[in-house]
């Protein structure tokens, strides 16, 4: 598989000499191990001069270098090649330090510098690290990307899985994989194929997947995708049990008196607020609750893509077309389609999408006859579409097409003693799912969960929650395991969306006449004050990793965001990750 990031505890029984450093070259059809010299500099390329030669044409002739150092450290340095080299998913400029299981892009192929004998490196952190590099490569190359979560005995999962899948344990019995592919065609392919595998194995396997773009297209999104559809299929529970609180008791009452109409609903709220769970609560509460729900991120796919995994295709209607697909809508007839941030859709996909919801038809891309379909529709967003429909940022037609009922999702910190409730929630579905008894929140915890402003949501919540039930002490989270609240909290306000608190008026054929006064647009942000933003972000992560003897993982805390997030910011950055003492 292409550009395949793959653990390399888990890639072949290697029996790994003695000597101090090596690299794994894994190109697409084959595993190499090259022994680094105890001091002195290898060159990397394609020309068959050069120490490690690669035979990828988008590698140069001299390409980039490895230098030894008797001391044991390793630099690695590019030679003004045309692509560029990586490390750990930075672009090299000078002489960058590398450490053990760190991971080199060079053209499609990837080196892992190792020492002798088994890494020490955590290997969920490895993990993690090829995770956010396969989703940084999927965002920058238009592929597709899966994150599975199954449960399964470690001492035959190793066995039990094929070769060149990257795996990590993620909690006791539950591990986590990558599959990688050209299309979600493609990956869809190889997880029927994986899961038709391990099933021989396990019959009554629990595996749950989600997909890269349409369910998301960074770390956290997917995981959290992922592990909500294990949960579901574990406990076997209605898929919006997680927001069982009194405080949304006004939202769930509203859902329930639309959930049985045939009405388009509109859901907004910020990020992760709760929106999905919201739609999935309406199609469980339908009369299409036997029927498939189906979700597309809008945001996360660019048009031509989008209109394609929509409305679906016929074989040879563009390039690669090999085979008829059918789109999203076909596929979720009988049931519900969700078109997640469609305020992000391009102006002429929303005029192909009010066609088909007037005429509840598809012309697949290539076809001439049109299709029934039999679809009901939710679109959420994060935005005002009223505002955008005014400014004709926003169809006004589309706009009042799928707003035959709207539900507001309130931000988490509106939401009271929401967050204690969802907080204790959250540790006794992790608790479940990692076979841990349920830790207990101590007082500090509970005064800083509620002073918290929250900025990610339900969504950060549950991962704080979470890891909480990992790292807690003798079974209490103390508040060290969570956020801590800044002053003054600088989280910005939602723009107001209409009210939640009923059904509207019937809806009517043409937007009616707005006498309001026209919005205003503030200008953009000047360059120099997003470069003093940057600026201070960076000094901030900085202090952080001092105060905290650069221990990321105290830094992240410290900066009350997830440690992905920390090490996202790192590389943007550009700060060097900080180095072990050598051994």
């Amino acid at each position: 598989m292409r550009g395949l990031v793959t653990s390399t505890h888990n890639l072949l029984p290697v029996q790994r000499p003695r000597r101090r450093r090596f690299v794994l070259i894994l190109s697409e059809s084959a595993v190499r191990q090259f022994d680094l010299p105890e001091s002195g500099t290898v060159v990397v390329g394609r020309d068959p001069s050069v120490d490690i030669v690669l035979d990828d044409k988008a590698v140069s002739r001299r390409h980039a270098e490895l230098v030894s150092y008797p001391d044991g450290s390793v630099e690695a340095r590019d030679l003004g090649s045309q692509n560029g080299t990586r490390v750990r998913g930075v672009l090299v400029r000078g002489a960058v330090p590398l450490n053990s299981g760190d991971l080199l892009e060079i053209g499609n192929t990837n080196l892992f510098l190792e020492g002798s004998g088994p890494s020490t490196e955590d290997p969920h952190l490895r993990f993690e690290r090829a995770f956010q590099q396969a989703c940084a490569r999927q965002r920058r190359e238009a592929g597709a990307l899966a994150l599975v979560l199954l449960d399964a005995d470690p001492n035959e999962l190793g066995a039990a899985l094929p070769r060149g899948f990257t795996w990590a344990p993620y909690a006791p019995g539950r591990f986590e994989l990558l599959v990688p592919g050209t299309d979600a065609a493609d990956v869809e392919a190889q997880l029927t194929s994986l899961e038709a595998q391990l099933r021989v194995r396990w019959p009554a396997l629990r595996l749950a997947s989600a997909l890269a773009p349409g369910d998301g297209t960074t770390p956290d999104e997917l995981l959290d995708t992922a592990r909500s559809r294990l949960e579901q299929l574990k406990a076997k529970a209605p898929p919006a049990a997680s927001l069982a609180s009194p405080a949304m008791d006004p939202v769930r009452a509203l859902v329930e008196r639309i959930a049985p109409s045939e009405l388009a609903v509109l859901v907004t709220g910020e990020t992760g607020s709760g929106k999905q769970v919201i739609a999935e609560l309406i199609h469980a509460r339908s009369r299409r609750a036997s029927g498939r729900f189906v979700r597309v991120n809008c945001a996360a796919l660019p048009e031509q893509l989008l209109e394609a995994e929509l409305f679906g295709y016929e074989r040879g209607a563009f390039t690669g077309a090999v085979k008829d697909k059918p789109g999203l809508f076909e596929h979720a007839t009988g049931g519900t389609l969700m078109l997640d941030e469609i305020g992000d859709m391009p102006l002429a996909m929303q005029a192909k999408l009010l066609q088909v919801l007037e005429e509840r038809s598809v012309r697949r891309l290539g076809a001439v006859d049109p299709r029934p379909v039999d679809v009901r529709l939710i679109a959420a967003t994060n935005k005002d579409l009223a505002v955008l429909s005014e400014t004709q940022a926003f169809r006004a037609d589309l706009y009042w097409r799928l707003n035959g009922a709207t539900v507001t999702v309130p931000p988490l910190r509106e939401r009271g003693d929401e967050v204690l409730v969802l907080a204790r929630q959250f540790l006794r579905h992790a608790a479940a799912a990692f076979e841990r008894p349920v830790p207990k929140l101590s007082p500090d915890a509970v005064e800083a969960l509620v002073r918290y402003h929250w900025p990610g949501n339900v969504r950060q919540l549950r991962n704080v929650m979470e890891r909480a039930v990992l790292m807690a002490v003798d079974g209490v989270v103390g508040d060290d395991l969570v956020p801590v609240a800044q002053a003054p909290a600088t989280v910005p306000a939602m723009p107001p969306f209409p009210s939640a608190g009923g059904l509207p008026l019937p809806m009517p054929t043409a937007p009616p006449h707005v006498s309001r006064p026209a919005p205003v647009v503030s200008p953009p942000a000047p360059v120099a004050m997003r470069d003093e933003m940057a600026a201070l972000e960076r000094d901030r992560i900085i202090a952080a990793l001092e105060s905290t003897g650069n221990n990321q993982t105290k830094a992240a805390e410290l900066l009350g965001i997830p440690r992905r997030t920390f090490l996202e910011k790192l590389d943007r950055h550009q700060i060097p990750r900080p180095r072990k003492p050598p051994r």
